[in-house]
C-alpha cells in the first residue's frame, strides 16, 4: 500500500479503508530503527488505529483473544496489590511473566526484597495491548487509575520485568521511575562482586 510518506500524504479518515490499513503493521519499531531520517512510522499506524476505533471502524473482534487476555489481567481475580508500611518501590513482573512463571517471580521477589526490604508487588496488566490497538480512552482510564493509586499510596519506583510494561510505564508513568528488574539484579551481583561475597579464593 506504498511506502509511510504516501500513506501519510494520502490519508483520508472518512475511507475506512485507509482506517483498518493500520493494522496491518505489527508496531514492532524496526522501521524507526532502520530510518536514516529518525522518523517512526509506528507512531503515524498508531495513531491511525486510535482514529479507526474513535470512529468504529476498528475490527476489534479479530483481537478477542488478546482483549480477553488483557481483560483477565486486570480483573479481581487475577490482580493484586501488596504495598507494606513504608513502601515507596515495587515490583510489576507484568500478567505475561507472573502467570506464567510464578516460582520465578516469588523468587525475584524475595531476592529484590533483600535489599529493599519495603518492596511491594503489584500484580496487573499495564494494559499495552490496549494501547496498542488504538484503544486509547480505556487504556488512559485502566493505567491512569494505576498510575495515581500508586502514587497516593507513596510509591515513587516501578520495578518491571517486561519490556512493554517498562515501555508503558516509561512513556506514560509521568513522576514514577522506572527501572528493569535486569538492571536491579545486575547491580545487585556488581555489589556482591565488590563486596567480595562468594568470590572465588
Amino acid at each position: 500500500n506504498g511506502t509511510p510518506r504516501f500513506i501519510a500524504e494520502n490519508y483520508d479518515p472518512e475511507d475506512p479503508t485507509w482506517l483498518t490499513l493500520a493494522f496491518d503493521c505489527s508496531l514492532c519499531g524496526l522501521c524507526a530503527a532502520v530510518c536514516p531520517v529518525r522518523i517512526s512510522p509506528g507512531d503515524l499506524f498508531l495513531e491511525m488505529r486510535r482514529e479507526a476505533v474513535f470512529r468504529g471502524a476498528a475490527r476489534l473482534s479479530d483481537y478477542k483473544g488478546i482483549m480477553a487476555y488483557e481483560a483477565r489481567g486486570v480483573s479481581k481475580k487475577y490482580s493484586w496489590y501488596s504495598l507494606p508500611e513504608g513502601c515507596d518501590t515495587v515490583l510489576f513482573p507484568g500478567c505475561t511473566f507472573a502467570g506464567t512463571r510464578m516460582d520465578t517471580t516469588i523468587k525475584l521477589y524475595e531476592h529484590l526484597k533483600q535489599t529493599l526490604p519495603n518492596l511491594g508487588i503489584v500484580l496487573d496488566c499495564c494494559c499495552k495491548p490496549s494501547h496498542d490497538l488504538g484503544r486509547d480512552d480505556f487504556f488512559h482510564d485502566m493505567f491512569g487509575e494505576m498510575r495515581v493509586y500508586l502514587t497516593d499510596h507513596g510509591v515513587k519506583t516501578v520495578i518491571v520485568v517486561c519490556p512493554n510494561c517498562y515501555k508503558v510505564f516509561k512513556t506514560y508513568g509521568k513522576s514514577l521511575s522506572v527501572t528493569a528488574a535486569y538492571e536491579r539484579l545486575a547491580a545487585d551481583t556488581g555489589k556482591i562482586i565488590a563486596g567480595g561475597i562468594g568470590a572465588a579464593p
